[in-house]
């Protein structure tokens, strides 16, 4: 087969569900039934499957395209398509994917990606609606969803006035679930994504993913991190303690990973290195004697050393 042939797998449908209104509210379009989803590169967990579920549940048709290995090992449904080829071919197969399936909406994670960027040109030009995912991009242990982009590519309005008066008439807000940090859960997550990429490489060996550092570089910073987390937890509690005892005052600086959109993106500072160094300088020449600043590395950065 070409680069540019797709062939269309079978797809599983079923009849709207009774409660086929439970996603009425949140996709917009869902509630109506015939449509059909098509997720690209999506949070890797159970969730897109999930989703799917729902969706199918509700009447719609759902594809899913597969770039790398660990895809199959999370997503093992019908409906998929198997994208072996490089970047330079992805506009060419996205397009005729399109044609072959003719998709109403498009879900996503990242979509700065270089892979989403073109689909969503792509996706524009023949009215595709496009839904954009983030983790705990405005809460903590939650997945937001915006319409046709996150971070700067949100249509969300850029002041607090304006949000506010967005926020009357709307539901009382669910309250965050208090969920202990789960290190262990990530971590056998990172392991099934790098295994399952390994072993899929002879397939997808022209893919090239959009984080700037190759899977083996992060395991050499986060596997001893990771061995070492019960005493570096013990340390950093035994120092906060002693930190809050005296009640200083302070400034709190939250880093973000190395790879995060936002800071390659829009971000005027290079790296997390100079954030740190502007900073440093700025707090010593001009902060009271009597204020402290604090820093926080992210709990999966393996470039700074906490």
């Amino acid at each position: 087969m070409e680069e540019s042939e797709v062939a269309v797998p079978a797809v599983t449908r079923s009849e709207p569900a009774a409660d086929c209104g439970c996603l009425a509210g949140d996709v917009p379009g869902s509630g109506q039934s015939g449509r059909r989803f098509l997720f690209l590169q999506m949070p890797q967990s159970d969730f897109p499957k999930r989703l799917r579920k729902r969706l199918v549940e509700c009447g719609h048709e759902v594809y899913k395209v597969t770039f790398f290995g660990v895809d199959i090992l999370l997503w093992l449904q019908p409906g998929s398509f198997n994208f072996c080829g490089g970047l330079n071919k992805w506009s060419n197969w996205f397009n005729a994917l399109l044609n072959k399936i003719e998709p109403t909406d498009i879900m996503l994670t990242g979509d700065r990606r270089p892979l989403h960027q073109i689909a969503i040109q792509l996706a524009k030009l023949r009215g595709i609606r496009i839904y954009v995912f983030e983790e705990g991009y405005l809460r903590p242990h939650f997945i937001t969803m915006e319409l046709n982009g996150v971070n700067g590519q949100s249509e969300l309005p850029r002041t607090a006035d304006k949000i506010l008066a967005m926020a009357e008439g709307l539901p009382p807000v669910i309250p965050s679930p208090n969920l202990p940090p789960d290190i262990p859960h990530q971590v056998w997550g990172a392991i099934k994504f790098h295994a399952g990429s390994l072993a899929m490489l002879p397939v997808f060996y022209r893919y090239r993913s959009h984080r700037p550092q190759t899977p083996y570089r992060e395991a050499l910073g986060l596997v001893p991190r990771y061995l070492t987390r019960n005493k570096r937890k013990q340390r950093d509690k035994e120092a906060l303690e002693k930190f809050l005892s005296d009640g200083r005052k302070y400034f709190f600086i939250p880093l973000q990973l190395p790879a995060d959109m936002q800071l390659r993106c829009y971000s005027r500072f290079l790296s997390l290195r100079e954030i740190i160094s502007i900073f440093l300088a700025s707090f010593k020449s001009g902060a009271p004697e009597d204020v402290s600043l604090v820093v926080k590395n992210h709990p999966f950065d393996w470039l700074i050393k906490p």
